[in-house]
């Protein structure tokens, strides 16, 4: 018995040690593979995910209440610009239209018919100034002559007291003086028929009737008279002009309200119509024929119609921010939708936003929007909202040396090398690289075409406890 549970001891310490020598050991396994240089495309691409959205489309509605007479679309229909849609019964907008036209009418009536009026008080003014200016220029030679008259006789009493003393040298002055007053009394005479005789003054009253004398002044009391009566009457058509002006411009005010009553008429009657804004394409169609459109509900109600036009549809993409930096404006982008994943769009990036946008998934990466133009208007299975991933090509080498980028290995001073198959021997090779996708890398010097990579791989067995 002791013996065996010796031999047992002994037995379970082996165990135990094999055990732990196994545990403290792993086993190393090399791998080599063998690649030919060969031609082919290396292409850098960043990866995001979006939605297809429209750039341009529209929600056209009514801006007034009625009835549904016409919808001449449908969902699916295609639309242009300016096509009538849908509308409204009409007959009570039509005839306050057609009244609110008649009264703007009304209203330029009245405002030409004001201008009239100041043209007409504008003349009489003209001719009550000259008439006014006629009988001026009669009175002043009239004054004058009264003047000379007054004087002669003054100077004749001169003349005669003169003569009375004897005084021969003032009776003498005194003759010469009147002899030259009489001479610019007929003078003043011939200046008054001649004014007289002129067509314009046809009609004007020489007024030799009675006078009167203010301060030794006579004057005709006829030509005083017409000349107050004269200017009473520019006085009167001064006020008419003032008169007609008011009536122009009140009449402006009428006719701007009239005309404001037009456009009220016209934007309702416009208003119970719809009209396509855009080109584009129907997908809802909300109302019928024979509805009723509140004009309350008019302001909060859904639009009854939306259209898009397709030709802007576009992928808005969510890109790392790590990839941002190489997306440019114009870069070529492979799209995909996850309705139909095997079928590829062309596009090309047409926007970059400049702040990150908000990650739907909260992981807290950083990503920045990115919309992607389709470079032909997709077809009808492609819309708006479907789920799409795209791949923006950063850069892209065709027809180039490649090897897998797994067979290039630094030396010890950071050089980038292969290891090359030779008369049966590996060598290692230092080669100039262009651009890599991570699997492939892109040769440009250091190998050819159809030279046989060596790629080696080492990777250690796992032991018993999977470590």
């Amino acid at each position: 018995m002791r013996l065996w549970r010796i031999t047992t001891l002994v037995t379970f310490l082996v165990i135990i040690i094999s055990l732990v020598t196994a545990c403290g050991s792993n086993t190393s396994q090399t791998t080599t593979q063998q690649w030919k240089v060969t031609r082919g495309d290396v292409t850098i691409k960043a990866n995001g995910s979006g939605k297809v959205e429209v750039d341009i489309d529209s929600k056209p509605s009514f801006g007034t209440g009625g009835k549904v007479v016409k919808l001449n679309v449908k969902e699916g229909d295609r639309v242009t610009k300016g096509a009538v849609l849908a509308q409204l019964e009409t007959d009570n907008l039509e005839l306050a239209l057609s009244q609110a036209k008649a009264a703007e009418a009304q209203a330029k009536l009245a405002l030409i018919q004001a201008e009239v009026g100041e043209a007409r008080a504008t003349q009489d003014l003209y001719s009550a100034q000259f008439a006014l200016d006629q009988i001026k220029a009669v009175s002043d030679i009239k004054d004058k002559i009264m003047q000379i008259e007054w004087e002669i006789k003054v100077m004749e009493v001169n003349r005669s007291q003169a003569q009375a003393t004897g005084n021969s040298s003032s009776v003498k002055t005194l003759n010469e003086s009147i002899r030259q007053k009489n001479l610019e009394l007929a003078e003043q005479n011939q200046k008054l028929q001649d004014l007289l005789a002129k067509d314009e003054y046809a009609g004007v009253a020489p007024y030799e009737v009675k006078s009167f004398t203010i301060g030794g002044q006579r004057y005709d009391r006829l030509v005083v008279d017409d000349v107050r009566m004269k200017q009473q009457q520019v006085l009167l058509a001064e006020k008419a002009i003032e008169q007609a002006k008011a009536n122009i411009e009140q009449a402006k005010m009428n006719l701007e309200h009239a005309a404001k009553a037009v456009q009220v008429a016209q934007k309702q009657l416009n208003d119970a119509t719809i009209t396509s804004p855009i080109n584009g394409l129907v997908v809802n169609v909300d109302i019928q024929e024979g509805d009723i459109v509140s004009p309350s509900a008019v302001m909060n109600a859904a639009a009854p119609l939306y259209i898009i036009d397709t030709d802007s549809m576009k992928v808005t993409a969510q890109i790392d921010e790590i990839d941002i930096p190489g997306v440019k404006l114009g870069q070529p982008v492979i799209i995909k939708l996850d309705s139909a994943p095997d079928v590829q769009y062309a596009g090309t990036v047409e926007s970059i936003s400049m702040a990150p946008v908000a990650n739907p998934q909260n992981t807290g990466v950083i990503v920045y929007e990115v919309k992607v133009d389709f470079n032909s208007p997709p077809p009808l299975e492609v819309k708006q909202g479907m789920s799409a991933t795209v791949d923006i090509i950063l850069d892209e080498r065709k027809d180039v040396l490649i090897v897998p980028s797994r067979a290039i290995k630094l030396d010890a001073q950071g050089n980038p090398v292969i290891n090359i198959m030779a008369n049966d021997t590996i060598e290692t090779r230092q080669v100039q690289v262009g651009i890599t996708d991570g699997i492939n890398t892109e040769i440009t010097g250091g190998v050819n075409a159809g030279e046989t990579v060596i790629i080696t791989r080492t990777g250690e067995t796992l032991n018993i406890f999977g470590q």
